[in-house]
């Protein structure tokens, strides 16, 4: 998907809650994290914003995701350059 049709589903879409941003392009990242956090109402330095990246273990990505929002009414995970999404050497 291009960047401005990625942009324009996730200003549409609102029964996605998945999100799944991936490229070289750190600038349109952010650029579709910010979108993402707009439509929810969510400020970046949310206590309730649960930051992963690097080496994470997938049992506690499953823990994560399953708990409950504490600090505001999403769960929301942001997971960032780990090592889930990439080949196994």
């Amino acid at each position: 998907m291009k960047y401005t049709e990625a942009i324009s589903a996730i200003r549409r879409d609102t029964d996605k809650k998945i999100f799944l941003i991936t490229g070289e392009e750190s600038y349109f990242a952010e650029n579709a994290r910010k979108e993402i956090f707009r439509r929810f109402h969510i400020e970046a330095g949310d206590d309730g914003i649960q930051r992963m990246e690097g080496e994470v273990e997938l049992a506690s990505l499953l823990h994560s995701i399953n708990a409950a929002p504490f600090f505001s009414e999403y769960n929301v995970l942001w997971l960032r350059n780990t090592s889930l999404f990439k080949e196994k050497k």
